[in-house]
């Protein structure tokens, strides 16, 4: 704001302050009063001009408080000049009838026109009875000031009506300026509101490109490196993507489309799925058409370390918006050591193979709920129909390039965010994260209790994530401060992201059941080992019947299972965001009590 709009403001709250505390001790409506509200008028007047001319973030809001507090201060001293103009014309006339009118019996209740309507009545009442003719006014003068109600002494009462009269058209023309005032102060708000959503579109412009910038630079100057650190996705549509791939090698919750070939995954009560289309890249029906077939022989070649893959591929996503990374990194990455070239090339082939089927499973469905963009204050588009990873290149050997063989699978592959995943990737609101899965990619997954691992610590992640916001503080066998989580059990870990190769019910069916118990424990053991889980204890103790241990220890039994010093200290802030957020929301849904 101008320092010269600003002395304007200054002035009109002093001849503001000044006339109140002239009400106070002379009620009267003069022309000062029309001025000052001419000139708060005028204020305004500069002030949506500022607003037009001199736009800035900062000024905006100083801008709508002065206003509102100029039409705040003008209100009350004309709520004030209209109790005082009512008192002063009530009290003048009465007092004025009263003095030359002593016969005349007043109350305080009587008001100017109650009081013109006695004197009337007075004067219709000293001329009946008498054959004065009205047009005979000198007669007619001789009764009336006979009967104590001269000409002169009316005369005065009546300019003093006239005069309060004047008083009372001054009030009404002063609340005509404050309801101009008022206009002009709306007209004031649409400017700024319009000024600042402007603000607002470039400053969101402004950041995209920024953060467009950011991106080129960092794909300019990015080391093709292993990331240190992924954190597991947890959001609702990763979620169930993960458990689809999950699901596929035994085709649990896949069923076939109505309408079209595709495969379709949906969990009970969920509402998203995931559809698998059969996209031409995959290549799996060579010269003839695909079928249903096709698609469940092709979802069943999938195996655990598949999601452990998906993970992987969503979380550099969200780190980089282009990422582009040999597939011998991500046989590294998802725990395979090959031993031979052969061995690399098939696995290669594998890898390849499955991030062509997470390209060819979108997304359908909104999750639940609203959302809110923090900068823009708008709702966020929840609906998802795209595949969440688009592979945008792909670099081949050079024999490979001579043979144009695009059956093989490239050297090196770039991939990116699907449409709607790529709108939300850096929000955190949206896509919530829980764990590393980098601590997940060394586990022996050849083995039981390696792959076990392996499920037991996505599941954790993602259980561990949901259960956050309602973690309680205590303290654990070592007196430290801790978080106590809500219980698991065996199934529920080992059924989230199933193993295909270690079924835990078929081994606890077959001939030696105790090989379960072996397989839980080695893959305790390692998850401790590679920092995902920090606590471990089993709260109750099974049956000492030999052949009914089995159904207790495997979906009974409760199990204190809490994350690394890590997973810790981002439960406790989750759930500090959670208690936050929920006491803003009970104050804005307080409703006020009813009146009775």
């Amino acid at each position: 704001m101008s320092d010269n709009n600003f002395n304007k403001l200054q002035h009109a709250e002093s001849v503001i302050t000044a006339q109140l505390a002239q009400l106070g001790a002379e009620p009267v409506l003069d022309e000062s009063v029309e001025g000052w509200l001419k000139e708060s008028q005028d204020v305004l007047t500069g002030l949506v001009e500022a607003a037009q001319t001199e736009p800035s973030e900062d000024n905006l809001d100083n801008l709508v408080a002065v206003a509102e507090e100029l039409q705040d201060d003008i209100k009350e001293c004309v709520t004030q000049l209209q109790l005082a103009v009512k008192a002063k014309a009530e009290n003048t006339f009465v007092e004025t009838v009263q003095t030359l009118f002593p016969s005349i019996i007043l109350s305080t209740d009587d008001t100017v026109e109650s009081s013109v309507e006695r004197i009337m009545q007075r004067i219709s009442t000293a001329l009946e009875g008498t054959n004065v003719s009205p047009q005979d006014t000198e007669r007619v003068a001789e009764v009336l000031e006979s009967k104590g109600l001269g000409l002169d002494r009316l005369g005065l009462l009546f300019a003093t009506a006239t005069d309060i009269a004047q008083h009372q058209l001054a009030l009404a023309k002063a609340l005509q300026l404050q309801e101009t005032f008022i206009e002009r102060r709306k007209s004031l708000h649409k400017n700024l509101e319009r000024r600042a959503e402007a603000l607002e579109r470039e400053h969101t412009s402004l950041q995209r490109e920024i953060k467009r910038l950011e991106e080129q630079k960092k794909q300019i100057t990015r080391k093709r490196t292993l990331p240190s650190t992924l954190k597991q996705q947890t959001g609702y549509e990763i979620k169930h993507l993960a458990f689809a791939v999950s699901d596929a090698p035994s085709l649990r919750r896949w069923n076939e489309a109505r309408g079209e070939v595709a495969m379709v995954h949906k969990v009970e009560g969920s509402s998203v799925q995931i559809k698998f289309v059969a996209s031409p890249d995959l290549d799996l029906w060579g010269a003839n058409s695909p079928t249903y077939q096709h698609l469940r022989d092709a979802l069943q070649t999938l195996e655990a370390r598949g999601v452990l893959l998906l993970y992987v591929v969503m979380a550099w996503a969200i780190e980089d918006n282009f990422v582009t990374v040999p597939l011998d990194k991500l046989i590294e990455m998802v725990g395979w050591n090959p031993r031979s070239t052969a061995e690399r090339v098939e696995l290669r082939r594998k890898v390849w193979h499955w991030l062509k089927m997470f390209a060819a499973m979108p997304v359908i469905g909104a999750r639940p709920g609203t959302y809110k963009d923090k900068l823009t204050k708008k709702e966020i588009e929840l609906e998802s129909r795209d595949p969440f990873i688009v592979f945008t290149g792909r670099r081949d050997e050079k024999d490979q390039q001579r043979r144009f063989d695009g059956n093989e699978p490239p050297v090196e592959v770039t991939w990116t965010a699907g449409a709607w995943f790529k709108t939300v990737r850096e929000n955190p609101q949206v896509l919530p994260y829980f764990g590393d899965v980098m601590k997940l990619t060394g586990l022996p997954t050849g083995k039981a209790g390696g792959a076990w691992a392996l499920s037991i610590g996505m599941a954790l992640n993602q259980l561990w994530r949901q259960a956050a916001k309602n973690v309680k503080v205590c303290r654990d066998e070592a007196n430290k401060p801790s978080l106590k989580f809500r219980h698991f059990t065996r199934l529920e870990l080992l059924d989230l992201f199933a193993s295909p190769d270690f079924p835990v019910e078929s081994i606890l069916n077959g001939n030696n059941p105790k090989r379960a118990q072996k397989y839980w424990d080695d893959a305790i053991k390692l998850l401790k080992k590679a920092g995902v889980i920090g606590s471990y204890k089993e709260l109750d103790p099974l049956p000492d019947a030999r052949k009914d241990w089995t159904d207790f220890w495997l979906r009974k039994q409760r199990l204190d299972i809490r994350p690394c010093a890590e997973g810790l200290t981002d439960a406790k802030e989750i759930a500090q965001a959670a208690q936050t957020f929920n006491k803003r929301a009970n104050r804005r849904g307080a409703k006020k009590p009813k009146k009775t």
